[in-house]
């Protein structure tokens, strides 16, 4: 981890120490003691985005945060985005088409 990146994920320690605590294996607990943890989806057809992925959740542990990977076919990510809603975070990108011309188009994701 870089220094900068280790400074980033030091502050963002402390801001979370304000709300949160750690137990004795300096895993990040919530409020009400339970792991904080949550899924980076990513889909299987971009290795980039794959190693982006594994790179977060790295740094994330650092900080004590529990990051599952899941790397699923882009079918799955779409219906787990729109259909489902069933995410956490998403490591990757979309383009839908119009979009640079009329930007509310993006907004499917988020009002579905």
């Amino acid at each position: 981890m870089s220094f900068s990146t280790r400074r980033c994920a030091n502050a963002n320690a402390e801001f979370f120490g304000l709300l949160t605590r750690y137990n004795s294996q300096k895993e990040l607990l919530d409020q009400d003691g339970n792991r904080v943890q949550f899924n980076l989806l990513v889909k299987s057809e971009e290795q980039s985005r794959i190693d982006a992925a594994v790179q977060i959740q790295q740094d994330l542990s650092q900080i004590g945060f529990k990051a599952d990977i899941q790397v699923v076919s882009f079918n799955i990510v779409l219906q787990k985005l729109l259909s489902r809603r069933d995410w956490d975070c998403y490591v990757g990108a979309f383009g839908v088409d119009g979009a640079d011309v009329e930007s509310n188009l993006l907004s499917l994701f988020w009002t579905s």
